[in-house]
């Protein structure tokens, strides 16, 4: 019984350790993240992309910028001959085990000249 609930758990795990290491995101955050997230693909390969609310899609296209996620567009005409396009979203499951095993610094943080200075640097000097 415990091997399986811990199988149960591994995709939250996964993508909760994935959220930390890429969007150096807190445990809590990236546990609530990952949680919406699944519950938004309801154990399903795919995600229609008009499921989504306007806040999660936004999340959406940030996971997709980390390679956590991504999405397919499929052309279809209506009933009235239009061209319409339809988008499907899909859980990039090797990169989110790939982000989850390596502990790498988030994509969005850039070193700048003042990581680069000594942290003495940063004492007050008084004039002599």
């Amino acid at each position: 019984m415990q091997a399986q609930l811990a199988t149960r758990n591994e995709p939250h795990e996964q993508l909760t350790q994935a959220l930390k290491h890429t969007l150096g995101m807190r445990t809590g955050d990236a546990q609530e993240v990952a949680q919406l997230v699944l519950i938004s693909f309801n154990g399903d390969d795919e995600l229609h992309d008009d499921e989504l609310s306007t806040d999660l899609r936004s999340m959406f296209y940030t996971l997709e910028e980390q390679k956590l996620l991504d999405f397919r567009r499929e052309e279809y005409k209506n009933d009235e001959g239009h061209l319409r396009r339809a988008f499907y979203w899909t859980i990039r499951w090797d990169n989110v085990h790939d982000a989850a095993e390596h502990n790498q610094a988030p994509a969005n943080a850039k070193n700048t000249v003042y990581d680069d200075l000594p942290k003495n640097a940063w004492n007050r000097a008084t004039a002599a």
